[in-house]
């Protein structure tokens, strides 16, 4: 049995699309980071935009002010808004001064107070606005910032430097990052690609060269499931590794105690990377492994690879993707094994809010994805009594 499942593997690596396809995936983890590293002074080149925009306010004012057509309580007046927007100027120069010599307390304690007076200011608007649709705009202006705010008092409290939490570069929250976006729909993809050659390998022509061996239908199919978790998991665990080690070595910080925000009773809190890079590997790994056994299922039904390859995709991802399109089973959305693809989504609570299903959560998750397994492994038990009991007539005639 062992030697099958060592042939399996090595008939897979040795096919070139196969090793492309790992490539593939190294170019954009690379690719990605890259863009991460170039995103990091978006802040510090907002602050600067800022600066600009106060000298060209101060520019306009004074032109006014020796214009021969201004009174004196006028010229009074924009005086003291050319002194105002002096002092907003040198507190954003302080900021970007803090920024550039790395001295994030200060640069924490001035950013906070920015971000609280930004917040009064949209409350005020958003308290004199008399049409509704402009105070949800003021409320997902005020949530923002609410979050903004949290995730500069975790780097204060912890005395972290600075990172853009939207596009981060550290280890862990990097490949957290990979899992929000590209993993779910690459990982899957490939993975997929991969099964549909280790489960039809054998047939050739709708004859299953496997029979051929001295297995039984039990060792085969252990076989061929085994071999499936080493290569899935084995091409898992590589891009995890390979995108934590290269943003760590990169950085020198694996970012272990970065902030991921995550809704915690209604109410965003941060909590630290590590303890929501632990769930999203648990999850994922529960999912790969629900995967592999739908594949060999599926692969039984369907001999061809390539066919079986576009439909496992359209299972997979499509499934995922469908509650987005049909608003009517968000509802339920929480019952389905594919949707928990987006683990880190589904940890954080992102998917909660955009579903509004409450019952979407990493305990049920996992809960929903070992019953599947459960449900996909009796399914192999009857199918494979079936084909025993078929194979035992054939002998008898």
């Amino acid at each position: 049995m062992f030697i099958y499942i060592d042939f399996l593997i090595k008939k897979i690596l040795k096919r070139k699309q196969n090793v492309i396809m790992v490539f593939i995936c190294f170019f954009v983890i690379v690719f990605i980071y890259v863009m991460n590293v170039n995103s990091q002074k978006i802040l510090r080149d907002s602050l600067a935009s800022q600066i600009k925009m106060s000298e060209k306010a101060i520019n306009d004012k004074t032109k006014i002010m020796r214009s021969n057509d201004v009174d004196d309580s006028s010229i009074q007046s924009l005086q003291k808004e050319i002194d105002e927007i002096n002092t907003t100027k040198k507190r954003y120069g302080d900021l970007i001064e803090y920024y550039e010599n790395k001295q994030w307390d200060k640069f924490y304690d001035s950013y906070l107070n920015e971000l609280n007076s930004q917040k009064k200011v949209i409350q005020q608007t958003q308290e004199i606005s008399e049409k509704d649709t402009n105070k949800n705009v003021y409320l997902e202006m005020i949530e923002a910032t609410d979050k903004q705010m949290n995730i500069i008092n975790h780097y204060r409290k912890n005395h972290l430097n600075y990172e853009n939490s939207d596009y981060p570069i550290y280890g862990i929250t990097f490949t957290l990052y990979l899992f929000r976006t590209v993993f779910p729909i690459l990982l899957t993809a490939v993975s997929v690609y991969l099964l549909s050659q280790v489960f039809t390998f054998d047939y050739v022509e709708n004859m299953d060269r496997s029979k051929l061996l001295s297995l039984t239908p039990i060792e085969k199919t252990v076989s061929k499931i085994i071999a499936g978790c080493i290569i899935v998991l084995g091409i898992f665990t590589i891009c995890t590794l390979i995108s934590v080690l290269i943003a760590t070595f990169v950085t020198k910080n694996i970012g272990n105690d970065y902030p991921i925000m995550v809704l915690v009773d209604n109410h965003l809190a941060c909590i630290k990377a590590i303890t929501v890079f632990v769930k999203v590997m648990c999850m994922n790994i529960f999912y790969m492994i629900f995967i592999i056994l739908l594949s060999y299922i599926m692969s039984l039904l369907i001999r061809d690879s390539l066919t079986l390859l576009l439909i496992l995709l359209c299972m997979t991802i499509g499934c995922a993707y469908l509650p987005n399109i049909l608003s009517v089973i968000k509802p339920f959305s929480h019952l389905f094994p594919f949707i928990y693809v987006n683990a880190l989504l589904v940890i954080d609570g992102s998917l909660t809010k955009t579903f509004m299903n409450p019952n979407m959560y990493f305990n049920f998750g996992m809960m929903v994805l070992i019953t599947g397994m459960i449900v996909l492994i009796v399914l192999i038990i009857v199918l494979l009594a079936l084909e025993t009991k078929n194979d035992k007539e054939k002998l008898c005639q």
